[in-house]
């Protein structure tokens, strides 16, 4: 049993030292650090890799979406794996088979047979539940405060907002109208994203945050506006959308392309700008007013650049947004704002200013050129400007003091870049 054990572990720990090599070789650097952890943990003897901070390299969501398909690939060979150790356990050394099942669900935390051997019960609500919680869910009932009562007449109450479900994850809590299935399937996704954004941001040093950050995943469109108009009662409000005085998010479910639970991109985008405040734990001032609001709302739009690939999040393809195009096109046409104006923005006009998508796509093009241009030279400034911005310090001179320059003697260099396409890497 030991051996089985320790092969199963041991191939799945070189596996994922295979993964980071391949990681590091194409410039997925980030990726390369996670993938050598996730082998280290296993117990692979790899180094412990610290990535550079450098672009993504070109051609990068070809090679992003590459190492998904050899993601999935592993996946699905560890699950074959899994299946046959427990197999073996339950027929050659049962007692073997609860700390087979733990290994396994370190790897695989939806692996049925594994909770099954643990004996857990599956509930399209609770998830997999063991002991007397699996005993009611067996016997159809499901939690309603301190009662439990017949799953339907459940559905039925928390189908209403007002006594809506509460799911809670490790860095999320997300209250529903729809389903615990669907929360935690969102909360899946964020707590990836999360991840990412702090690893590929982590030069502006963000803090962490106490306590869980709160999400509200609506069932409705009926539902979203009852809610969000109280808020902001003449805007459109599109799927989603993040307000700093309540520090929650608010989404529509199905408001994905295609009638997906959600929209990637716009969720990047919205909880980029819960990520800026409460990473940083920055007033509304700061962000959304000058010197700040081009800051949040540029990064936001650049988190756009998303992609999903296996069980993992990514940016990538930043020139192909349409953001950067749109920003292209208005610098051809003349309307793009001089920097030096466009720095001292408030977040007014990017909320209801006549020239909003102009502010949007130039403050995305910004932040890309940032962290784009002549290689990645430029990150170090842009951390330090943000970081100093967001802790309240934005004086007049900060952008020199960062940049080496005033904003108008770096905007031909930001439109020769924006004029050629951006980087080509």
């Amino acid at each position: 049993f030991r051996e089985r054990l320790a092969a199963f572990r041991s191939w799945a720990a070189g596996k994922w030292a295979e993964l980071g090599r391949f990681s590091e070789s194409k410039g997925l650097y980030l990726f390369a650090e996670e993938d050598y952890a996730r082998a280290r943990r296993l117990g692979a003897k790899v180094k412990r890799y610290v990535p550079p901070d450098l672009p993504p390299p070109e051609g990068a969501k070809a090679l992003y979406e590459e190492w998904g398909r050899r993601r999935r690939a592993f996946l699905k060979e560890l699950e074959e794996r899994a299946a046959a150790l427990l197999e073996w356990c339950g027929r050659e050394y049962p007692a073997g088979k609860a700390e087979a099942a733990r290994a396994v669900l370190g790897e695989l935390p939806d692996f049925a047979a594994a909770h099954q051997a643990l004996g857990e019960t599956y509930s399209e609500e609770l998830g997999w539940v063991s002991g007397e919680r699996a005993e009611k869910v067996r016997k159809g009932l499901l939690p309603f405060g301190r009662s439990w009562l017949p799953r339907e007449e459940v559905l039925a109450l928390r189908s209403d907002w007002n006594s809506c479900w509460t799911v809670e994850g490790k860095y999320f809590t997300v209250r529903t109208n729809t389903s615990p299935k669907l929360a935690r399937r969102l909360l899946r996704f964020l707590d990836t994203y999360r991840s990412w954004w702090r690893s590929y941001f982590r030069g502006f040093r963000p803090n962490k945050v106490k306590g869980r950050m709160s999400v509200n995943l609506f069932a409705t469109r009926e539902d979203y506006l009852r809610c969000t108009r109280l808020i902001f009662p003449a805007s459109s409000l599109y799927g989603a959308f993040y307000f700093d005085r309540t520090g929650c998010t608010y989404i529509l479910a199905g408001s994905g392309p295609g009638g997906e639970l959600f929209s990637p991109t716009l969720v990047a985008h919205e909880h980029s700008h819960q990520f800026v405040h409460q990473f940083f734990n920055a007033p509304c001032r700061r962000y959304y007013y000058k010197p700040g609001a081009w800051i949040n709302e540029g990064i936001a739009s650049y988190c756009e650049s998303l992609i999903v690939t296996a069980d993992r999040t990514a940016f990538a393809g930043y020139r192909s947004l349409y953001h950067f195009r749109g920003a292209q096109a208005h610098l051809a046409a003349g309307r793009l704002v001089p920097l030096a104006k466009y720095v001292e923005t408030e977040g007014d006009e990017f909320a209801r200013g006549e020239e909003r998508g102009v502010l949007y796509n130039e403050g995305m093009a910004l932040v890309a050129f940032f962290l784009h241009s002549d290689g990645g030279k430029r990150r170090k400034g842009f951390y330090r400007y943000v970081r100093e911005v967001l802790s309240g310090n934005g004086s007049r001179g900060l952008f020199r003091l960062c940049f080496g320059k005033e904003p108008a003697e770096l905007e031909p260099e930001f439109h020769a870049w924006l004029r050629g396409g951006g980087e080509k890497r």
